[in-house]
């Protein structure tokens, strides 16, 4: 029986795909220390002061950081597990990519407005966006065979892991209107709960194809 998946014909397609979500991540990135702006202080004002003022900033700058940089190496393992590729894996990264490129300023609202319940709702919603078009993607190369076969065989457990990001962020949005503070702690979850369930024998060992896996 003929193989079901369809070959990755031009390499150079392929190539040019992956150096271009390269390239939205990286400018993501770094978009994201756009939020940090030099304090302006006046004469005799300590800048340690300043610099305080700026915590949520900080502490935005860094979430956000992590975040894309665990959408990255997810990206990067499932683009290197990939054995074909079609123009809907095409539509359905520029898709993917559309939230990553949203998150800067996602993230600018989270420092600005760190204490506002809608801010984190935001922020939020673009993250288990980002998370669910990743997951559809996984689907789709899993309906059509386009993952090398050790992949194949582990296609339940690569869509819950990649839908651990969305149920987390969508689950903090409630949680936000009573403690915001909680709602950022609950974040930590896209790490924790993927690592329990490995422990627990539930999930086999990881391999970075996913957000939470990383």
């Amino acid at each position: 029986m003929a193989d079901a998946y369809a070959p990755i014909e031009n390499q150079t397609g392929f190539e040019r795909t992956v150096a271009f979500s390269d390239g939205v991540f990286a400018i993501s990135i770094t978009l994201l220390v756009l939020s940090l702006e030099i304090p302006k202080v006046g004469h005799g004002e300590p800048l340690d002061h300043a610099l305080s003022n700026l915590s949520d900033n900080f502490t935005s700058y860094f979430i956000g950081f992590a975040v894309i940089g665990l959408f990255w190496i997810g990206h990067h393992y499932f683009f290197n597990s990939l054995r074909g590729f079609d123009g809907r894996m095409l539509w359905l990264n520029l898709l993917y990519l559309s939230f990553i490129g949203l998150m800067p300023f996602t993230t600018a609202l989270l420092g600005n407005y760190g204490d506002d319940p809608s801010a984190l709702t935001a922020y939020a919603i673009n993250v288990a966006l980002a998370g669910l078009a990743d997951a559809l993607m996984v689907v789709v190369a899993l309906r059509a065979h386009l993952l090398e076969p050790q992949m194949q065989a582990r296609g339940g457990e690569l869509i819950a892991r990649n839908l651990v990001p969305p149920v987390v962020f969508l689950a903090s949005i409630p949680l936000a209107y009573a403690d915001t503070d909680v709602a950022k702690w609950s974040w930590l979850l896209i790490a924790l709960v993927p690592r329990l369930l490995t422990r627990a024998g539930v999930w086999g060992p990881q391999h970075g194809l996913s957000i939470s896996e990383s």
